[in-house]
């Protein structure tokens, strides 16, 4: 069974190397094997392969699509802010009902500490009557070019700049009420600051909670750079394009550091209760965890084990 486990391992491995060879040369190819075979950033050669990964990516991007950059050299910012009554956003495609039982668990933990924020879900049935998504990217989606995990990515740019609010992904438990002081920001995001050695966000922001003004240029720029992405290329160059996008902002604009840099540390603990959930359920450990953090980042897909008295029991996760 190992060895069965291995052999498919390898054959998918092999078989990406050859899509990613056909579409974006061999260079990028090899970094995307040995991130496959030393997924473990811990280790020296999977930061490597890491880093030379979205470094490659990242100069490839700034060349292709230097027209979508310079249009946002010298953009002014607006005044606006987040507000304290803007929308939550939260993708389930098959809609909340055909969720599983975390991911219920995880938009109930949202509505109950949303305070003056409605939550809005979007799913395949209404996202066209909220924004508009050019045809040739749904029809990407409808021949399984774009996964719906990048599908998302596209969405919540798009949700953000006509609407602005809060996207936050379906698995995110939120413990506590949000904070009121993000209403005052044009940007906020999650900002732990962990993995600054090697990840490309460098702590300073996370995709799976984002928030924004209405009609914010660091969205608008995301959403025209994803648009003009799809338009020339059939496949994903890395699984987290978004963050190099924002990455390439950063880099590239003052306006967009300056937002970006403007949010302050916080929730540091957002990774640490997901490995805690199958544990013994202890009072003192989650208020240790909420002391800097009032939402943690969760997967539908870990092994959850069902017993009473463990913190996925106690939280109501099963």
């Amino acid at each position: 069974m190992k060895l069965t486990r291995i052999n498919k391992k390898l054959i998918q491995t092999t078989q990406k190397f050859i899509d990613i060879y056909k579409e974006f040369g061999v260079q990028l190819a090899m970094y995307n094997f040995e991130n496959s075979l030393f997924p473990d950033p811990r280790f020296k050669i999977g930061k490597r392969a890491h880093k030379k990964t979205h470094e490659y990516v990242q100069r490839r991007m700034e060349k292709e699509f230097r027209s979508v950059i310079n249009n946002y050299e010298n953009v002014q910012i607006n005044n606006n802010v987040i507000g304290n009554k803007s929308p939550i956003w939260i993708f389930w495609w098959q809609g909340l009902e055909n969720a599983p039982k975390l991911v219920q668990r995880c938009i109930m933990s949202v509505k109950e500490n949303a305070l003056n924020h409605p939550v809005k879900i979007v799913t395949r049935d209404n996202y066209k009557k909220l924004v508009d998504i050019p045809d040739y990217i749904i029809d990407k989606i409808t021949n399984n070019k774009i996964t719906l995990t990048h599908f998302s990515d596209i969405l919540r740019m798009s949700l953000l700049y006509t609407y602005g609010g809060i996207w936050m992904d379906a698995t995110l438990l939120v413990t506590k009420a949000i904070p009121t002081n993000i209403s005052k920001y044009s940007f906020y995001t999650i900002k732990h600051n962990l993995y600054a050695d090697y990840h490309i966000c460098q702590g300073k922001w996370s995709g799976f909670f984002i928030a924004m003004s209405k009609e914010n240029p660091l969205a608008k720029f995301c959403r025209d750079f994803f648009f003009e992405y799809w338009k020339k290329y059939d496949s994903l160059i890395c699984y987290l394009l978004i963050d190099d996008i924002i990455s390439l902002a950063y880099t590239h604009f003052k306006w967009a550091k300056k937002l970006i840099d403007d949010v302050p540390v916080n929730n540091r603990n957002v990774f640490e209760l997901q490995s805690k959930l199958n544990n013994e359920y202890n009072a003192d450990t989650l208020d240790e965890l909420e002391k800097n953090t009032f939402v943690f980042k969760l997967s539908y897909k870990m092994h959850i084990t069902v017993n009473n008295g463990t913190f996925s029991c106690k939280l109501g996760l099963v």
